[in-house]
């Protein structure tokens, strides 16, 4: 069988220029995606408009050359580079699920890859270095371009002739800069060149840069004697690609968005689109050819019209499309003459044939149609390369006016996350699932989470806030989520404090630990289970008494603060001045002794109420005293005997035994509701407590069901001074809640990051608080989210709607909220 070496087109290459052939300059530029949300039509109709003014002036440059390449994600660097940061009392157990969760997505997608942008330019000019073409020519002739193509011949040019070309490049670039474009490196302009060569097959991105010899970069064997395919072989590795060419669209593009499709499969999609400014003038030019159309399609509607006295619907499309384009000409529109191309590739013919008929048929149900040219290949594969000029080809030409060129929507993308980080979720790709398993199989779209770098003023971050807010109503994935962000953080080198209010947290972990089977199928995560130190407060216990006194374990007006607080929480009454008054004092009075080192604590408070002469406070006084002795009350009122919780481990969760919230969605509260509150209140100091020790060490606090907190003053105030403690020390709040109206109020934006779960009375709201199109697109897109989905909003202010993906089949084990029985199966089974 016969292989052919193509003929590359590129010469030479410095910097980011390439010299082709054709002895024409191009300048290549990486473009910095801007990230939209699937359902955002206005701003994606901005970058529309951004783009078509761009583009229009480039007008003079004559070609450009849009490209996407699917990046390879290079999981095992990104690890590496966290890899400091793992928890160092673990040994080597961050290791092992950091490399389990690499090869799980590799053995899931092969190759796992993110959308890289980039836009190539022809430097034309009047004065556009002609001698050094003209050099070109002479030092290039028949002999020595043969050893040029087999040895990478490198051509020099004189300083002052690239000082010409530097001058049009730094022209060009000007005009690109509204794209947020960077002039890419020699290195990365190599790779560009040599990525086509290697598409498919398994290669080191830094190697493959850095060999910058022009013979290197063609250095494979391409077999075009595949109909429909081409073999590409090299030292290491072969694969097969299949190029797929667009043939026709709707007649007013609308929507076609050609790059988003591309990123859209869970495979990786290259696409190509070569274009150039069509010809307006002369005898071969765009106005006499639609002249020349418009007459033809007339003489045929007459026709029509005298046969059947129907001019039919394909000739009244024709003869509008002819007028709509002799109308944008007269108003002074340019017009593109273009090349779209997608390519797929795979390691066979069979698995490259199926990816292929994906993107067909995916192209096809938005009424684009392509094709697979079963002869062309080759001819494709040598002019989507960069610097191959389209000026002398002929196939597959698409013409639109340079808006509807930008309905294309190049460099749009939808990435949500960290750069580095462990995998918690996928983009959703899907308009509605069935279930999340579903839309986690279908999305290639990682969701990277790496809470460590939330705070660090990182370049592109919106937000200076390391918090999390995590809202949505019960039975949405709220939970679930929090305890996957919860285990990946024990992983990290952070303390960690898990406040469990409803006791849920021992109970999920026991369910895993009683299992000798699931403890020997999973060691290491047994081994990190049993890390975890719980406290438990159990008001039963009077070793427990008082372990949340804020007399205790608080000093001066924080202490009176939650102490007057706590008592106002306990009885659901307005104070006369005289009590508010007695009040004080007592809690001041208590507070000195407390500091002077008497044992004394809130309990001494209430007491000294009681045996005031005042009779008004002496009975507040007794009813204090009635509604604490035998309550879970106790546990935040004592004589000050208690020292309190330890929390020296690194992994904390905290429970507390007969803890009874209220229900979120309704005012009415029950006497242990009161006294669940007012337990929280001293909780939430616990935490900015916790979150404040140690400013050199980074802590994260969990606080489950702390919607409570909006339900008082005293709460609210609370919640601001767990949230100040922040970036200063290096402390993040994870705050769960069933309202997004919890947090819709934030001022200074101290929630930095937001997962919003469906709220069926609050999704106007949830689209607001996340600068999201309030549309009836949207709207649909939370009803119709599943168990486990939400709206995240990043660190980068990047918003989209993701699947929450536990990744390792133990965690799901865990922390399975909902037990399958044999009735809910057969519903399942027969939907």
């Amino acid at each position: 069988m016969t292989r052919l070496l193509v003929e590359n087109p590129l010469r030479y290459l410095k910097n980011n220029i390439l010299i082709s052939n054709k002895n024409d300059f191009w300048a290549y530029y990486r473009v910095n995606a801007e990230n939209i949300a699937d359902g955002n039509t206005r701003y994606e109709d901005e970058k529309k408009a951004l783009f078509e003014h761009v583009i229009n002036e480039l007008k003079n440059q004559q070609e450009f050359h849009l490209m996407l390449i699917p990046e390879n994600l290079d999981l095992r660097s990104r690890f590496i580079a966290l890899s400091d940061d793992f928890a160092k009392d673990l040994d080597d157990i961050p290791e092992h699920f950091a490399v389990r969760q690499i090869e799980g997505l590799e053995d899931e997608m092969d190759v796992v890859t993110r959308p890289s942008f980039y836009i190539g330019v022809k430097l034309k000019s009047v004065d556009v270095a002609e001698s050094a073409k003209e050099l070109l020519k002479q030092r290039v002739n028949y002999t020595l371009r043969q050893i040029y193509d087999l040895l990478g011949y490198d051509v020099e040019i004189p300083a002052e002739e690239w000082e010409n070309v530097d001058r049009i490049e730094e022209d060009v670039y000007f005009k690109l800069k509204p794209l947020d474009v960077e002039r890419i490196s020699e290195d990365e302009t190599t790779y560009i060149n040599r990525y086509p060569y290697i598409r498919g097959t398994r290669h080191d991105v830094q190697q493959e840069s850095s060999l910058h010899d022009i013979a290197n970069i063609a250095n494979t064997k391409v077999d075009p004697q595949k109909t429909g395919f081409l073999g590409l072989k090299n030292v290491s590795d072969s694969s097969v690609v299949s190029m797929i060419a667009v043939d026709l669209f709707q007649p007013d593009m609308e929507y076609s968005h050609l790059f988003k499709i591309a990123d859209k499969f869970k495979f990786p999609v290259e696409l190509n689109i070569k274009a150039k400014f069509a010809e307006k003038k002369g005898a071969l030019g765009l106005e006499s050819k639609v002249e020349g159309l418009r007459k033809r399609f007339k003489i045929r509607a007459q026709e029509s019209l005298e046969i059947t006295d129907d001019e039919g619907n394909r000739s009244k499309v024709d003869r509008f499309l002819t007028k709509s384009a002799r109308d944008e000409l007269e108003a002074g529109s340019e017009f593109l003459d273009w090349i779209a191309v997608f390519t797929v590739a795979g390691r066979t013919e069979e698995g490259c044939k199926v990816r292929g008929d994906m993107v067909i048929s995916y192209l096809n149900s938005r009424k684009i149609t392509s094709f697979r040219p079963l002869y062309n290949q080759l001819d494709l594969f040598y002019k989507m390369l960069p610097s191959a000029s389209i000026l002398d080809y002929n196939k597959w030409y698409q013409n639109s006016t340079v808006e509807g060129f930008s309905e294309n929507l190049f460099a749009v993308t939808n990435v949500l996350g960290n750069n580095t980080g462990w995998v918690i979720g996928r983009i959703n790709m899907l308009s509605s699932s069935i279930d999340a398993n579903e839309a986690i199989r279908s999305s290639k779209k990682l969701v990277l989470w790496n809470q460590l770098a939330a705070n660090k003023n990182l370049k592109g971050s919106a937000t200076a806030s390391p918090h999390i807010a995590i809202t949505g109503e019960t039975g949405k994935g709220k939970s679930f989520l929090s305890k996957v962000l919860f285990f990946y953080m024990t992983l990290m080198n952070a303390k960690a404090l898990y406040i469990d209010p409803k006791k849920e947290f021992r109970k999920w972990v026991s369910t895993f630990l009683d299992n000798p089977k699931l403890v020997e199928q999973y060691p290491d995560y047994a081994k990190l289970l049993n890390t975890y130190h719980y406290i438990t407060l159990d008001a039963d216990d009077p070793k427990n008494h008082g372990a949340l006194d804020p007399i205790v374990f608080l000093t001066g007006s924080t202490a009176k603060t939650t102490a007057t607080a706590m008592l106002r929480e306990i009885i659901e009454r307005e104070y006369t001045v005289e009590t508010e008054l007695a009040i004080n004092k007592a809690v001041d009075k208590i507070i000195e002794r407390r500091a002077a080192g008497e044992i004394v604590g809130l309990l001494d408070v209430v007491d000294l109420l009681a045996t005031d002469k005042n009779k008004e406070i002496s009975n507040l006084g007794h009813l204090f005293q009635s509604k604490i002795e035998n309550t879970i009350l106790s546990l935040g009122f004592s004589h000050g005997e208690t020292n309190g919780v330890n929390l020296s481990n690194r992994v904390n969760i905290l429970e507390i035994t007969g803890l009874k919230l209220p229900n979120g969605k309704s005012d009415k509260m029950t006497e242990v509701n009161r006294q669940s509150i007012c337990l929280m209140l001293p909780l939430g100091k616990f935490c900015e407590k916790f979150g404040s020790d140690n400013k050199d060490e980074f802590s994260v606090e969990f606080f489950d069901e702390a919607w409570i907190f909006s339900k008082s003053i005293a709460g609210q105030e609370i919640l601001e001074d767990m949230k100040r403690v922040g970036r200063s020390y290096n402390n993040t709040l994870i705050y769960t809640t069933q309202s997004v109206n919890d947090i819709s109020a934030d001022e200074g934006g101290q929630f930095g990051q937001v997962f919003a779960f469906d709220s069926r009375e609050e999704r106007h709201l949830i689209l607001k608080l996340l600068d999201i199109e309030d549309s009836e697109m949207n709207i649909k897109r939370l009803a119709s989210a599943v168990q486990g989905q939400c709206f995240y909003r990043d660190i980068y202010g990047h918003v989209d709607m993701m699947t929450v993906d536990a990744t390792f089949a133990e965690l799901m084990i865990t922390n399975q909220t909902v037990t399958a029985n044999s009735s809910s199966r057969a519903e399942e089974q027969f939907r």
